[in-house]
């Protein structure tokens, strides 16, 4: 009985699957090894005594959690003196719970992903508003590694590559043509993978034979079976994994190097997610990434003197050529060039913009001319303002038909793309219009022409009386006032001060500091681009606002006098240039007129140009000091200047630095055209020529090398450091490829505990560390950006503190006073300004330098926060981004003075040849004078 029961009981376990006993040897045993680490804790507190069995390693198995904690609570004694007992229990309890929280979330995820699938996306999925096959990193990896199907870049996709525009668009007329990788490099670099790690694995063979014989050994010699050091549990399964990452698949790269790539995907788009969580919480605040205060700084109002000269001269020009020289003349009634009739009513002089004969339309009015319309007149080029009559039949082969006999203004076109830039440029073009219906400079016109020229109707036949200092530099110095800014006279929108504001608000617009969609889709590797519109913006601002319109040609009379001028005398002043009485004196190379309009314009030239020089402080350019004026004319350091004001302690601090970097670079081109023109004066044998293109060289040199590092290199250093961050990230990469099979031989251990052992951990964390670090360099990135307008902020507040401290002077003297010790020292302190202010910028490039920095170093060392001291390779290379500075500062000051001083030598080699021409010549006619006066040379004289 007892027999046929047994049979059956065989057949029947026999037969059946045995999932349930199974399961119950899986949770009833299973974690028996856990029961007995449990009973090992409780004991510290002392709820298990040493003598108790669950203590014992021989009675693993016959005991499970629950007998544990069973075994612990009698023990359990709830006593203020037993606080720590009642602590680590109830840890141990809660710790069980979470772990069965973990099973149970496994189990459902098992059973329906889809349920996980949301959060998972969120973190390490591709995101909407990114986009994949543009991704920076992704096609950097794809570039490099060139595998399919992991990335899904356009390199190894059919979509296609396209650029990014200076509107920071998609260039999706001209996309990039590149052939669809893997490209014929990738596939010999995964054919060498693939005989890497075939060598590798033939290696791992042989240290599994090695163990093999050890563990052989070893058994024979202790007795016990695989020896004492064999770990059963782990060291059959690290022989598996080891073997399993060595073994190459289809495309040459084994799991191991798959581990890698997945990783770094994984780590990319978390990365990516995370920069694009950060800048949709910053739209949603209505602020922008570049941090607290205002990115673009207030350029200073330029000089308007020299505009307002040429337009007083082309409104008197006007008055002379339509009423007092109004000659009859052919004109088109019809318009079409068919029909030229004499009509002496026809003679207007007005502004024009001027085109080709051939082009349709070939001129445009200017006063009825929006900005827009004639920047498409131009094709987005300078824009020329021609002052004459229109005269399409007379004057068929001059552009538009326009004579311009009254002079030509030139409108330098900047940055059309940036909105402040564009903003002032707008605004310059509309105050000309402003000046050129303004009463008040057409009644200085009128009374200069009605002083000095007013007898050309009466064929020069005037009394000749005039006045010896016209009584109108008082009128003429409140309306520059006025157009500076001022409060007389214009409207809110016709100064300058209203203008670059104008300018200002556009740049500040927060619309220009959100980062474009396209930008964003990037991915994480496109973060370090949009920092620089600091100075992309402020630069453009700086520059829009420099370049007033230019005066190319003065009135046609004012020209031809002072040809002849430079002709006909031997050295010509400034003052006298434009005197029509040098060279009209005889009668001769002139028009009827010429010589009247030519005072008129003389005079109000000079007085305009000599007389204004003394404008008060109300001209912003001006700050009273003749030093700092000299030092800001010669440098263009009034950026430098006005980085300390309390007006700018807002300002972002690149922002600063970048304005003062465009006003140094704009000033030293000044300079150049100076030297240059001092060098044309040397040429002709002038010394003070010669020592003024040294020194114009000399400041034009400093101002190129100082702006070129303030203006180019300082605003790109986010942008390097975060570019070379990336690229370190992708060169570890390629490190943990090469790697990652030494990794999986480091899983052959026969000892210790776990699944890395002590050889492999390190490459867990290099591994764990491919993944973190893209989101780590975006972490460093936004320090940097927030550090540094922090430490910024507060310098500006404690620097005038800092400076009277060290100085033990105040910047406030009341006291007016006289002579030579009141003019050392204004002198004094407007060196010590000079220096403590080089000194500010020096302090606050040096801070934006070690607030970048951290893009590096907080993924260089930010591992060690989980005990790792694994290096990666981004650990050990060079700061390049410090590199470059160092290289671009002094091999750009070496370029810079090589280059002018090699100029400079050029015009000084050109006037010594001159000089020695002209000695060989002198001493030739010296010669032939001496022969003449001998007879005929030395034969007649020995005759």
């Amino acid at each position: 009985m007892n027999a046929g029961a047994n049979t059956k009981s065989v057949l029947k376990y026999s037969l059946l699957p045995g999932i349930f006993p199974r399961f119950n040897a899986l949770f009833g045993t299973g974690f028996s090894y856990f029961a007995y680490l449990m009973a090992q804790i409780y004991n510290i507190p002392g709820l298990l005594p040493n003598t108790h069995p669950y203590l014992n390693a021989r009675n693993i198995g016959r005991f499970g959690i629950r007998h544990v904690v069973a075994a612990a609570a009698q023990n359990l004694e709830f006593k203020r003196e037993k606080a720590d007992q009642i602590a680590l229990f109830f840890m141990m309890i809660i710790g069980l719970g979470l772990l069965v929280l973990q099973l149970i979330g496994l189990a459902f995820a098992l059973i329906s992903p889809d349920a996980f699938a949301g959060p998972l996306d969120t973190y390490f999925g591709v995101n909407p508003a990114s986009d994949r096959s543009q991704d920076i990193a992704f096609i950097l990896m794809d570039r490099v590694f060139g595998v399919p199907g992991i990335f899904e870049s356009c390199v190894t996709t059919a979509d296609q590559c396209y650029r990014l525009t200076p509107e920071f668009d998609y260039d999706t007329s001209s996309p990039m043509t590149l052939p669809q990788a893997p490209w014929p490099f990738h596939l010999a670099l995964h054919q060498l993978f693939r005989f890497y790690n075939m060598g590798l694995l033939v290696i791992a063979m042989f240290i599994i034979l090695y163990y093999v014989i050890v563990v052989t050994a070893e058994t024979a010699q202790t007795g016990t079976p695989f020896g004492k050091r064999f770990n059963s549990v782990w060291a059959p399964i690290r022989l598996v994994v080891a073997i399993g990452l060595l073994v190459p698949l289809s495309s040459g790269l084994s799991s191991a190097q798959y581990i890698v790539l997945y990783a770094a995907k994984l780590g990319s788009n978390m990365a990516t997610n995370g920069w694009i969580v950060f800048n949709q919480e910053i739209a949603r605040a209505q602020a922008n990434m570049l941090g607290s205060g205002e990115n673009v700084g207030t350029p200073n109002a330029p000089d308007l003197r020299e505009l307002v000269t040429f337009v007083t001269l082309a409104k008197a020009c006007q008055k002379i050529e339509d009423e007092y020289m109004s000659a009859p003349q052919l004109v088109n009634d019809n318009g079409d060039g068919t029909s030229c009739v004499s009509n002496p009513g026809k003679r207007p002089v007005k502004p024009y913009l001027v085109g080709s004969p051939r082009s349709t339309p070939n001129y445009r009015e200017f006063t009825s001319t929006p900005y827009s319309e004639a920047l498409e007149f131009y094709n987005n080029g300078d824009i020329l303002v021609r002052f004459g009559y229109r005269n399409q039949c007379r004057h068929a082969n001059k552009s538009g038909y326009v004579n311009g006999v009254c002079g030509d203004l030139i409108f330098p076109t900047k940055a059309l793309t940036e909105p402040g830039a564009t903003t002032v440029q707008t605004g310059y073009f509309e105050l000309v219009k402003e000046m050129w219906s303004d009463d008040r400079i057409a009644n200085i016109a009128n009374y200069y022409v009605g002083v000095y020229a007013s007898d050309i109707a009466d064929g020069g036949a005037g009394s000749g009386a005039y006045p010896e200092e016209p009584p109108k530099l008082e009128e003429l110095n409140d309306i520059i006032v006025s157009y500076m800014g001022g409060t007389e006279g214009n409207e809110a929108n016709a100064n300058l001060r209203y203008i670059i504001d104008a300018g200002v608000e556009a740049a500040s617009n927060p619309a220009n500091w959100d980062i474009p969609a396209q930008l964003l889709q990037r991915g994480w590797g496109g973060a370090g681009i949009w920092y620089n519109r600091i100075a992309q913006i402020n630069g453009a601002l700086v520059g829009a606002s420099r370049a007033l319109p230019d005066p190319s040609h003065y009135p046609l009379v004012m020209e031809e006098v002072a040809l002849l001028n430079r002709q006909t005398q031997e050295s010509v002043t400034g003052e006298s240039l434009y005197n029509p009485s040098l060279v009209y004196a005889s009668g001769e190379n002139r028009q009827a007129g010429d010589v009247e309009a030519g005072r008129a314009y003389y005079h109000l030239h000079n007085d305009l140009s000599t007389g204004l020089n003394s404008l008060g402080e109300e001209v912003q350019s001006i700050t009273g000091n003749p030093l700092t004026d000299a030092i800001n004319f010669l440098l263009g350091t009034e950026g430098l200047f006005n980085m300390t004001k309390p007006e700018n302690k807002d300002v972002h601090p690149l922002a600063q630095l970048a304005a003062l970097g465009k006003g140094l670079v704009e000033s030293a081109v000044f300079m150049l055209g100076a030297g240059t023109l001092g060098g044309v004066v040397c040429m002709g044998g002038s010394d003070l020529g010669c020592s003024g293109m040294g020194l114009a060289y000399g400041i034009a040199g400093l101002g190129l090398t100082v702006g070129f590092v303030l203006f180019y290199v300082v605003p790109f250093l986010p942008f390097v450091y975060f570019f070379f961050a990336v690229g370190g990230w992708v060169k570890g990469i390629f490190e943990a490829m090469v790697g990652a099979p030494l990794w999986a031989l480091g899983h052959l251990r026969i000892d210790g505990n776990g699944l890395p052992g002590e050889g492999a951990m390190n490459g867990y964390y290099l591994i764990f560390e491919v993944f973190i670090r893209p989101l780590l360099i975006v972490f460093g990135f936004l320090a940097g950006v927030l550090i540094f307008g922090a430490m910024a902020a507060v310098l500006n507040e404690i620097w005038g503190t800092v400076v009277e401290n060290v100085s033990g002077n105040s910047a406030d003297d009341t006291v007016e006073r006289e002579g030579l010790d009141y003019y050392l020292d204004i002198a004094r302190g407007a060196v010590d300004q000079l220096f403590f202010t080089i000194l500010y910028a020096i302090i606050m490039y040096m801070m934006a330098l070690s607030s970048f920095k951290l893009i590096d170093l907080i993924p260089n060392n930010i591992l060690r926060w989980m005990g790792s001291s694994a290096s990666s390779f981004g650990d050990t290379q060079q700061n390049v981004a410090e590199s470059l500075t160092q290289y671009a500062a002094i091999g750009g000051g070496m370029v810079f003075q090589q280059g002018l001083g090699g100029i400079q030598g050029g015009f000084q080699g050109a006037r010594s040849a001159q000089q020695a021409k002209a000695n060989l010549e002198q001493q030739q006619a010296t010669q032939a004078a001496i022969e003449r006066a001998t007879g005929g040379g030395g034969g007649q004289t020995g005759g």
